[in-house]
């Protein structure tokens, strides 16, 4: 399988779970790179977790092959809308011999599915009653496009809430068409900036979702949270729920514990 010769690849091999993740990716500059966002949501899917999912954005699918090496039951489909990266996706699912479990599609998450040939997982399966899945987990585009400028200016979607054609959309639009794909009762899983929690707690709620549970990330101790995981049920009723935050580095500016074992695949997040 070939990558374009224009975006530079870098691969990389960590110690992960009870294995080793080979990951390759967009050299730094060139697309968005997996980073300690990303093992963060890997790690909030429940460990039991063993049924279909979905992730929308998933870029060259750090998420996804964290997931699938943790939980050996679980079945994942990427949709990601950057060509180029879908190459590099569906190498690093044959690079770590996910190919039985996973499966990458080039779609417009916000428009997904668009097309019969995306996914037949509509309103109308869902009514019939056939299958569309346990979980939808996303790590979406932050930034509005006046708020960032990528170097790379063909990367930017990577990191805007920008569609293909330049225009903006709204958080809630990527909430609303993720909350789509669920089975009754589904779980919704979001990792994105802590001052765009409130507008996904409203999308959700708008949209039939309940138990709608709140993990604060702390860049250090005594700051402001830059990160929240979002957890959500579909069609089920619950109270919010916050829970105790966690913390990336310590006072001393060190990695914390709960962190690196995160990274290297030994610990998830109870919610």
């Amino acid at each position: 399988m070939s990558i374009p010769e224009d975006v530079p690849t870098s691969q990389s091999t960590i110690d992960f779970a009870d294995g080793q993740l080979h990951i390759l990716q967009p050299s730094k500059g060139f697309g968005f790179r997996a980073c300690t966002d990303s093992f963060l949501l890997a790690a909030a899917i429940d460990p039991s977790f063993s049924g279909t999912a979905i992730e929308f954005g998933c870029g060259s699918g750090a998420v996804m092959l964290a997931a699938l090496a943790t939980h050996p039951h679980m079945t994942v489909v990427g949709v990601e809308i950057d060509e180029t990266i879908v190459n590099i996706a569906q190498k690093n699912i044959v690079l770590n011999n996910f190919a039985d479990r996973a499966t990458i599609v080039n779609a417009n998450c916000i428009h997904f599915p668009s097309t019969p040939e995306d996914i037949k997982t509509d309103a109308q399966n869902e009514a019939k009653g056939k299958a569309l899945f346990d979980l939808v987990f996303s790590n979406p585009p932050y930034y509005a496009p006046h708020k960032y400028t990528h170097p790379k200016h063909d990367r930017t979607t990577a990191h805007l809430t920008m569609d293909e054609t330049g225009k903006s959309f709204s958080i809630g639009v990527w909430v609303k068409a993720m909350v789509k794909t669920l089975k009754h009762k589904g779980i919704f899983l979001m990792i994105n900036r802590a001052e765009n929690a409130n507008d996904i707690a409203i999308a959700l709620k708008s949209y039939g979702m309940g138990e709608i549970t709140f993990l604060p990330i702390y860049g250090k101790p005594n700051h402001d949270a830059k990160l929240v995981i979002i957890r959500a049920r579909k069609s089920v009723k619950g109270k919010d729920t916050f829970l105790f935050p966690i913390c990336v580095r310590d006072d001393n500016d060190k990695q914390t514990t709960m962190i690196t074992k995160i990274l290297n695949g030994t610990l998830s997040l109870t919610f």
